[in-house]
């Protein structure tokens, strides 16, 4: 056995008879100092530190959440690193992005840098922070993007989650800032004027319901001015939380990403029986999913957020670092119902924001071993 820089022998786990993607024969697998040493039938128990009998268990990659909600500092009654790291790791990730709208907000190294600490405290799982793009999240002034950058915490996404970067010339400065740090903005697509008093998708359901009305171009409109200015500074900016075709549709234009997953959900949702939510019959150019239906939840569920408001079904699709639930048991229900092979369902959630990586030897990464709710 190779040893580490300290010259001592690395810890390595052996795991026995693991299903890679849930498919195939049982096989071992051998990890040391987070590294795959070895793969195969009836490795030798004596080249490891500890063996773990995962007979049947399901071998994935590390599912990566890019949006949580930790809370801490701040609102630590409501949810801690702790308890948000013990239940990611339950639904089988191995990071988590944890949001800028904390008390204080994490617009400071100060913030962001014991927000990775406290992660690595715990030492459940990756705890990467979010960087406020604006001090306060006020929109008024950027905040230390570079600070924050460079610090122990290393922010790799900025956002101001909740509130809407609405200042054109506020979020030029912080793309143009972004491109140069190599770091990726998150925004949170709502024109404020719009959509002041709205509490439902603006369209007949709401209008038959006496209910303010949150149109469509609230989103796409900030949408197609960010893809715009991304484009003039050589920046990235992703979208969190889409809610309409249109913003789907405005993902061709280059340097934008957004949480896409609506048409997969909606394909998968018809093939699993309708189970998560209700898919509203005006479909068309004006939404995906009623806000009713807690459409920013709905659209997201296939690997961008997670935030409360679904039935479990819908939030244990894939486990959630905000709802404990474990994902393979959801999985293997909508790869029983819809007939989607596990290893399709995985790669549909990690393609995008995050490429998936295969297991083989001499490979670093991190991985989860998950039960098999399909087996007898």
């Amino acid at each position: 056995m190779t040893r580490n820089e300290n010259g001592e022998s690395p810890v390595s786990v052996l795991l026995r008879g693991v299903l890679i993607y849930g498919e195939g024969e049982p096989t071992d697998v051998l990890v040391g100092d987070g590294t795959i040493l070895e793969i195969g039938v009836d490795l030798d128990p004596a080249t490891a530190s500890e063996v773990i009998d995962a007979g049947g268990q399901i071998l994935l990659p590390g599912f990566v959440d890019l949006h949580t909600h930790l809370r801490e500092p701040g609102r630590e009654d409501t949810e801690t690193i702790e308890t948000g790291s013990s239940a990611a790791a339950l639904g089988g990730y191995t990071a988590v992005f944890a949001m800028a709208n904390t008390s204080p907000v994490a617009d400071s190294v100060v913030i962001t840098d014991h927000v990775w600490r406290r992660g690595q405290e715990v030492g459940l799982v990756d705890v990467h922070p979010v960087g406020a793009v604006t001090a306060g999240l006020e929109g008024k002034q950027l905040a230390e993007m570079a600070t924050m950058a460079a610090g122990v915490g290393k922010v790799k996404m900025f956002s101001d989650d909740g509130h809407c970067v609405y200042d054109p010339l506020i979020m030029r400065r912080a793309l143009e800032y972004s491109s140069s740090l190599g770091v990726l903005i998150a925004q949170h697509a709502e024109e404020p004027r719009l959509t002041v008093g709205a509490v439902a998708h603006e369209g007949p359901t709401a209008a038959r319901l006496g209910l303010a009305g949150w149109p469509r171009a609230a989103e796409e409109s900030i949408v197609a001015r960010d893809a715009l200015l991304a484009r003039d500074a050589g920046a990235r900016v992703h979208i969190c939380h889409a809610s309409t075709a249109g913003t789907v549709e405005l993902e061709h234009v280059d340097r934008v990403s957004v949480c896409r997953h609506a048409v997969e959900l909606e394909e998968l949702l018809a093939r699993v029986g309708g189970r998560v939510g209700r898919v509203v019959a005006e479909q068309g150019r004006n939404a995906v999913f009623d806000r009713e239906e807690v459409v920013t939840e709905a659209v997201s569920v296939l690997g961008c957020e997670r935030r409360t408001g679904l039935h479990d079904y819908a939030a244990g699709i894939l486990g959630n670092a905000q709802q404990p639930h474990t994902a393979l048991r959801a999985l293997g229900e909508v790869h029983e119902a819809g007939g989607l092979a596990l290893v399709a369902l995985v790669d549909l959630i990690l393609r995008r924001p995050v490429v998936r990586k295969g297991f083989v030897e001499g490979e670093h990464g991190t991985f989860a071993v998950l039960g098999n709710s399909t087996a007898a």
